[in-house]
């Protein structure tokens, strides 16, 4: 009976030191739920507490930091890494900033010249007279970021940059904040060479253009239009290039404003935040950004233009009408 009895007991101990494990497993899981109970519905939701506090002495632009309101598109292959573009919101639902993230495995082991994967990345030649291509990678914004004229970023990747020659001809990756749709975008194409140069180099109503912007020979693309660059940049001044806000124009109609950043500035995990130069009128209403950043933390480069502010395009119209009737 003894023996029956002691081994009643130990039975017993095991149960109550597996209940009391259990226990504790329960509160501590519940613990960690507790830390992520501000997430909102929306699964494209970026959890705060994956995102480290900037460091007080050197604060970092990345808007996405301390903020309870990102929503992210659907992640893509980049190099060796992903990435995914985003829009952040105010308590009030309005847009404040958007931009893009990627991994710093992405800009590791991105196409060569040789390269061609078909479909995606899209390799199209480019018409610079260099004999290169750039690799094309489409990125949609979440529905949440409708309130901007942004309707997608259209990334290209330049192994050997790109014309005007002498200038941008540097590894280089190009971010085009797309005011177009992805239908009308690759309705830009070349066949006719003539007349698509004719719509690229067509000049848009005044007032679109900021002054000190110029369309150089050699910056007219498929799926883009033609590049405006600003001549007050610091290429155009004996410096070497590194970074730069281009617009883009296609049939006088503005179709993408861009960040064109060299892949050198990019490894040396910039924090920077740059002014951009504005329009005096602007192509349709939205949220547009008053600045742009380049940022590095926590092993993300992040592209985004910020400060997002409410503009009509009332005043763009009123110029088209005129423009047209003369």
């Amino acid at each position: 009976m003894v023996t029956v009895k002691k081994l009643f007991l130990a039975i017993a101990k095991v149960f109550l030191s597996m209940a009391i494990t259990g226990v504790l497993f329960c509160a501590s899981a519940l613990a960690l739920e507790g830390g992520h109970n501000h997430v909102l519905p929306s699964q494209s939701y970026l959890e705060q507490s994956s995102l480290s506090k900037p460091n007080r002495d050197h604060p970092s632009v990345d808007p996405r930091l301390n903020s309870d309101f990102i929503y992210y598109g659907p992640s893509q292959p980049l190099g060796n890494g992903t990435i995914r573009a985003w829009v952040e919101l105010n308590q009030d639902g309005e847009p404040t900033d958007i931009g893009a993230s990627f991994t710093d495995a992405s800009i590791i082991g991105l196409p060569t010249e040789e390269d061609d994967y078909g479909v995606y990345p899209l390799k199209v030649k480019l018409l610079d007279g260099s004999n290169f291509s750039t690799f094309e990678y489409q990125l949609m914004f979440p529905q949440e970021a409708s309130a901007t004229p942004f309707t997608h970023i259209s990334l290209n990747w330049n192994p050997h940059g790109h014309g005007p020659k002498g200038l941008y001809d540097a590894m280089h990756l190009d971010f085009h904040f797309n005011l177009m749709t992805p239908v009308e975008r690759f309705a830009i194409k070349a066949d006719y060479y003539d007349l698509f140069k004719e719509k690229c180099y067509q000049l848009p109503p005044q007032g679109l253009i900021p002054e000190g912007f110029v369309a150089p020979p050699q910056a007219a693309e498929e799926h883009m239009g033609v590049h405006w660059v600003d001549t007050n940049g610091e290429e155009f001044h004996g410096h070497r290039w590194d970074k730069s806000w281009l617009y883009g124009f296609f049939d006088g109609k503005n179709v993408f404003w861009e960040p064109m950043i060299a892949r050198t500035y990019l490894l040396t995990k910039p924090n920077v935040s740059i002014p951009i130069k504005q329009p005096a009128v602007y192509p349709k209403d939205g949220y547009y950004p008053s600045t742009y950043s380049i940022n590095y933390a926590n092993g993300e480069y992040t592209v985004s233009l910020n400060r997002l502010t409410y503009r009509s395009s009332q005043l763009a119209s009123e110029l088209q009408l005129t423009s047209n009737k003369t």
